[in-house]
């Protein structure tokens, strides 16, 4: 046993030292493959979570313009909402029609001529005879000034010469809320619409009533604008 391990130091001494020596560089070769190997997968991984980063941004992009898609789907040009509720003795009465049908346009007025139709919109909104009359034998009068509301009405801050690249993107409408006090509630049977006879550019209506006696639904337009509650 001594002798073997004398011919093992005189060996180590007398030259195989070098295959330490390749020994040695065979570790080093190897550590260096190693720290290449993990730059490449850490390149790789880094690629991919950059290409997930980009699908995740890719599907948060669609997901956000198909909710702003969405938002709009409610708002369809030549067609309105009219919706009724009683309640005690008061009816309340509310319109909800796209811009477009009423003035034939839905951004900021630009000039004198589109301010005239907003003028002239707001006028025929107030008159609640002229838009909607209730059957006479309920006895329905209006009780307050009708509340009207649109982005068309609010032009501070808007000029003629402002920039109107994104108009195509905006959507307005005319929302109207009508209050009246009945003499004879129970006698309230139906309501007949004047939408499609003060603006030609509406074609459909989707009414929604609401009494002691139930829901009522109907689809209005110019032929059939007779609106019948429960």
């Amino acid at each position: 046993m001594r002798a073997f391990f004398r011919v093992l130091s005189l060996g180590l001494l007398a030259g195989v030292a070098w295959g330490w020596t390749d020994v040695g560089f065979a570790s080093n070769t190897k550590g260096h493959d190693d720290h290449h190997h993990d730059h490449e997968k850490k390149k790789g991984e880094k690629n991919k979570s950059d290409k997930k980063a980009k699908k995740h941004d890719h599907h948060a992009h669609e997901n956000e313009k198909g909710k702003k898609h969405k938002g709009h789907k409610g708002h369809q040009h030549g067609r309105g909402k009219f919706s009724v509720a009683l309640e005690g003795q008061t009816l309340q009465v509310e319109l909800e029609i796209p811009a477009e049908s009423v003035v034939g346009f839905e951004h900021q007025p630009r000039n004198k001529k589109q301010r005239d139709a907003i003028a002239k919109a707001v006028k025929l909104f107030q008159k609640p005879s002229g838009v909607f009359v209730v059957n006479a034998e309920a006895g329905c009068a209006t009780q307050s000034e009708a509340k009207i509301s649109s982005k068309l009405l609010s032009q501070e801050g808007h000029h003629e010469e402002e920039d109107h690249s994104h108009d195509h993107e905006e959507h307005a409408d005319f929302e109207v809320t009508y209050q009246l006090s009945c003499k004879k509630p129970e006698m309230v049977k139906s309501v007949s619409v004047k939408l499609f006879q003060l603006f030609p550019g509406l074609s459909r209506v989707d009414a929604v009533g609401l009494t002691s006696k139930g829901q009522s639904s109907a689809r209005l337009s110019s032929k059939s604008a007779e609106f019948k509650l429960k």
